[in-house]
């Protein structure tokens, strides 16, 4: 894949406690530069959740 595009968005969700375990899966198979991730405004608008939870 890094072959044809260095960059790459691995997933569509938003929400910045699911990005974190999103990444850290992908960081496994490919290198953390090439991961590319918007993060949206609390409360977020996909899972509602509206502060952060461990």
């Amino acid at each position: 894949m890094l072959y044809y595009m260095p960059q790459a968005w691995v997933s569509d969700n938003t929400d910045a406690a699911s990005r974190v375990y999103i990444q850290h899966a992908t960081s496994l198979l490919y290198p953390p530069i090439m991961q590319c991730a918007h993060v949206s405004e609390v409360p977020n608008h996909q899972m509602g959740r509206s502060e952060v939870e461990y």
